[in-house]
């Protein structure tokens, strides 16, 4: 049993660092190249600097069409993040302080949906400060504390044949056969 949680957690650590990772490249890679090979920068100023991508969009697609692949694009990264804060507080609340006030904390992190979407943006930019900063200091004593373990579980995943191994073991297989 302790195996099989020890696998679990192993992947969905992989998988949240690949997530993490593929998508904030791809969304920030696709922006910058996008801003850079159309020159937008070049020709809007810097307190425009976060409307650049969809200028720049818009520069090669026409006014609509730009506008809309940035609106639609922005869409999905908003609502998967959504989704992922919801997830991981949800986790956070229940490891600390149980299923039940993991529910009351859940539709805390709802309601904070609903409440960005109507207060004013400064405020919302405040209250993300002060709660990322209040955040940071357990996730850093608790990166600490696990450096250890953390390391023993990526060697173990990348050395043993019950994971990676397997995998590529797979992998070269099937290139052998298809040669």
């Amino acid at each position: 049993m302790l195996l099989r949680q020890q696998t679990i957690l192993s992947v969905k650590c992989f998988w949240g660092v690949f997530e993490v990772v593929v998508s904030g490249l791809m969304i920030c890679t696709m922006s910058g190249l996008t801003v850079l090979c159309t020159g937008v920068w070049n020709d809007a100023p810097a307190e425009q600097a976060a409307a650049m991508p969809t200028m720049a969009f818009q520069s090669v697609f026409g006014n609509e069409t730009g506008g809309i692949i940035v609106s639609v694009a922005m869409l999905f990264f908003v609502v998967s993040t959504m989704i992922v804060q919801v997830y991981y507080g949800e986790r956070q609340c229940e490891f600390f302080l149980g299923t039940k006030i993991a529910k009351i904390g859940k539709l805390i992190f709802v309601l904070s949906v609903f409440l960005g979407a109507v207060l004013n943006l400064s405020t919302i930019f405040a209250f993300l400060d002060l709660i990322l900063g209040i955040a940071l200091f357990p996730h850093l004593i608790a990166l600490i504390v696990m450096s250890g373990q953390v390391v023993e579980l990526k060697n173990e995943f990348f050395t043993d044949p019950r994971y990676y191994l397997r995998d590529v073991g797979e992998k070269a297989s099937r290139k052998g056969r298809a040669s």
